[in-house]
């Protein structure tokens, strides 16, 4: 989970090739990077010997599912942006290169 957490805010949340950040995607990517804070805590919690009494494992469970549904937010926020910020003009053209439709 941590390196598909990595590898989405690198290449889905920083590096896409939209001009400016919009509100949205600032928004991912906080949510992306507490994510990416709460599953290095949640690991460190896991690695700790007193992980193995059922109750502190229940709240490192507690931690990690956090850090999921965090990642969950970040990536409907990605997608409201990509949504509500497109631009309509460069997707006609795409779609005129590729031949869906007639100008």
């Amino acid at each position: 989970m941590l390196t598909a957490t990595i590898l989405y805010l690198r290449y889905i949340v920083i590096e896409p090739a939209s001009d400016d950040w919009t509100p949205w995607g600032v928004v991912s990517a906080i949510f992306g990077g507490i994510s990416l804070l709460a599953q290095l805590f949640t690991l460190w919690r896991s690695l700790q010997p007193i992980d193995e009494h059922i109750a502190v494992y229940k709240v490192t469970l507690r931690w990690f599912a956090f850090a999921v549904l965090l990642l969950v937010c970040s990536l409907a926020a990605i997608t409201v942006a990509s949504v509500v910020y497109v631009d309509t003009e460069n997707v006609r053209l795409i779609m005129l290169d590729y031949g869906y439709c007639t100008r």
